[in-house]
């Protein structure tokens, strides 16, 4: 059996432009075990998701403080993430994707190496028909020209992929928003049969449920303003309240009841005499004997390159069905050729020839990144939501994310592109030269290179796409204007010179300019213009683009591409912040404490609380094992980890006597961690 205990949990956020500090829980505790269903309820604003979140290890900012223990143990992050469910509000779904295949793909990616890929097909289908999917495993989640699932099977589908690995605590934020009655009643049933089944710790924000739905749950915690009402098992919440003075009226749905006296309570001393009568008791104290210690969790299910190969193969379903857009970049290419290579067909000398040059080299460019960028945009935005849920599961790494979306796109848009770029090249008569058209096409596809770094860093930065589709053209408009063609770049103010310099458009048009004028004569005898070049050396010296080689050109590029992707990387992030063991007064927002330390030893279980500014000279016990660690003096940890009476988690007990501090207790287990590590990264 598997218990969560939470005690005097406070969460504070700041105002708004304020430096003022407001409560959202009160103290909260509360004690959940596995096999029963707990239902979250209270009027809107009360803390209800706030509260869940902080169950989870979801609340990255304000100001937590508090305790949560799992089965008597403090939580680390990385570990905690990957042992429960979260099914949020809204359905985060790959919409192109069948019901069976969501679930397939959701399983190679969670459950890894631990089960062999006939068993997680079975898993699969065993899944498929204990959440009633059968009649609709085959068909797609939202389907533009078919008919997509219904809501309440969206929604069975959405906590299947979260349940598939074995979660021990499973969370739903009001799972049943958006349903009608019959199928409010069938999922929580569902739920609650899957609680007992999977043997799991269950809690569900829910919203005005009936009293049929009600009677489902086997505990519910009512909150309001933050504050817990009652916390305990349905069954006894008619008593309690009317042992405190509101008995429920006889036919009247209780959870109505409750939230409706909460409501019209408001602040007034009706509400602090509910307040004063909480119910909830303190969160048990699990001894040293009955520690229950969770098996070996790795870090990623899959190895790096079998992680790949999975969202690789996923990401090439979904892309295959969406063939509308594969017709659309192809069509738009040809379209795009035809129009700007019968623009520029006809021949001309002297320095219309030149002119002419310039401008297609720069519409090739402009017509190059434009379809790339802003297809995209809405694409990774749209998505964000269920990377996200994806990724806050541990299930996969980011960057194979960013690969499988690259991977399956880049060959769509380069062959579109080529045909854009062979066609425009033979029509707008740029010089017959092998050689020169094999650097054309080079330097283009960096160019394409860039241009998704491009749309990956600001669909990244931007919440939401009118933003993205705001900053993207704004962005590239500068570009364009720095570019090398708009503007001579020899009478550019030196304060905005620089910039050129992060660029990948000026980099383009330097380098296509240089390869197509170098070695390039023209008739000024028929020139109806005052103005004439005699060569291409001229016309480059004169709008200064002479100034740094093609090689240099192409290599500045792929430095641009790769920080542009480097930002986006989670090695850049920064580590997650958020760690509740014993919750210190610590602001989760980073503000006034220092930074926690990040050691080499990767390890899922070490957790390293870093002190405040002006830390004393005694260290904490983390660290001072990770000293010890690193020192060299493992002779000393192998005595004290081996031999003699071993106590659960390894560690020997004999040496420190009967009287063993906490303290002892806490260095014993987190050496035990670390000879795991040790074992674990031997080569």
């Amino acid at each position: 059996m598997h218990s969560l205990d939470f005690t005097d949990i406070v969460y504070k956020v700041k105002k708004p432009k304020s430096k003022e500090m407001i409560t959202i829980l009160h103290g909260l505790s509360g004690h959940l075990v596995s096999g029963e269903l707990t239902a979250i309820i209270g009027s809107s604003g009360s803390g209800k998701t706030t509260l869940l979140n902080a169950l989870s290890g979801r609340i990255i900012s304000g100001k937590l403080e508090g305790t949560i223990l799992f089965n008597g143990n403090k939580r680390v992050p990385r570990e905690f993430k990957k042992i429960e469910a979260y099914v949020d509000q809204n359905d985060v779904l790959y919409p192109n994707l069948t019901v069976r295949e969501s679930l397939l793909y959701s399983a190679d990616l969670r459950m890894g190496n631990f089960y062999t890929p006939q068993e997680r097909i079975q898993r699969v289908d065993s899944l498929i028909n204990s959440l009633m999917l059968v009649k609709c495993k085959d068909s797609v989640v939202e389907g533009t020209k078919e008919r997509g699932i219904s809501g309440g099977e969206r929604k069975r589908t959405a906590i299947g992929v979260e349940i598939l690995a074995d979660p021990k605590l499973m969370l739903l934020d009001e799972p049943t928003s958006g349903l009608d009655s019959s199928s409010t009643e069938t999922l929580i049933e569902l739920v609650k049969k899957l609680t007992i089944e999977l043997d799991v710790i269950s809690v569900a924000v829910i919203h005005q449920p009936s009293a049929r739905v009600f009677g489902c749950f086997d505990n519910v915690i009512i909150l309001c303003a933050g504050n817990i009402i009652y916390c305990g098992p349905v069954k006894d919440s008619i008593s309690y309240f009317a042992n405190i003075g509101y008995p429920c009226p006889e036919y009247e749905n209780p959870a109505d009841y409750f939230i409706k006296l909460i409501t019209a309570s408001g602040n007034s001393y009706s509400l602090s005499n509910l307040v004063s009568s909480d119910s909830s008791e303190e969160a048990e104290v699990v001894d040293d004997e009955s520690f229950e210690k969770l098996d070996s969790i790795v870090e990623w299910p899959n190895s790096y390159f079998q992680e790949q190969s999975i969202m690789l193969r996923r990401a090439w379903k979904r892309q295959l069905r969406d063939y509308n857009s594969i017709i659309t970049f192809m069509v738009g290419a040809i379209i795009t050729m035809v129009l700007v290579g019968v623009t520029y067909i006809k021949q001309v000398k002297g320095f219309a020839l030149a002119q002419n040059k310039m401008g297609l080299l720069f519409v090739i460019i402009v017509n190059l990144i434009f379809p790339i960028i802003m297809p995209l945009l809405p694409l990774l935005i749209f998505e964000r939501n269920t990377m996200l849920r994806e990724r806050s599961s541990k299930v996969f790494r980011i960057s194979n994310y960013v690969f499988s979306i690259i991977s399956t796109k880049l060959p769509i848009v380069t062959v579109s592109s080529l045909i854009l770029l062979i066609g425009v090249y033979w029509m707008g008569k740029l010089q017959d030269d092998a050689g020169k058209f094999f650097i054309y096409i080079a330097t283009c596809l960096t160019t394409i290179l860039c241009s998704f770094s491009f749309s990956v860093l600001v669909s990244a930065l931007s919440a939401s796409v009118e933003v993205a589709a705001v900053v993207a053209p704004l962005v590239l408009s500068v570009f364009l204007i720095y570019g090398g063609f708009l503007v001579n770049l020899g009478v550019v103010p030196k304060v905005l010179g620089w910039i050129r310099y992060i660029s990948f458009v000026f980099y383009t048009y330097n380098a296509l300019m240089q390869n197509e004028f170098k070695d390039l004569a023209f008739d000024c005898s028929q020139s109806k213009t005052v103005v004439c070049y005699s060569t291409g050396q001229e016309v480059l010296k004169n709008f200064d683009l002479d100034q740094v080689s093609i090689v240099y050109n192409v290599l500045n590029k792929q430095c641009i591409r790769h920080l542009t992707m480097s930002t986006t990387d989670p090695s850049a992030a920064k580590p997650d912040s958020f760690a509740i063991g014993s919750i210190s007064k610590r602001d989760r927002s980073g503000s006034g404490d220092e930074a926690a330390p990040v050691y080499p030893v990767k390890h899922p279980t070490m957790s390293y609380a870093g002190a405040a500014k002006g830390r004393p000279a005694a260290q904490t016990v983390d660290e001072s094992i990770y000293h010890w660690y690193t020192g060299g003096e493992k002779q000393k940890l192998k005595k004290l980890c081996m031999g003699g009476s071993e106590c659960k988690i390894g560690c020997s007990w004999d040496q420190f006597g009967d009287n063993a501090s906490d303290a002892v207790e806490s260095i014993c287990r987190q050496l035990f961690d670390l000879r795991m590590t040790m074992q674990h990264d031997r080569p």
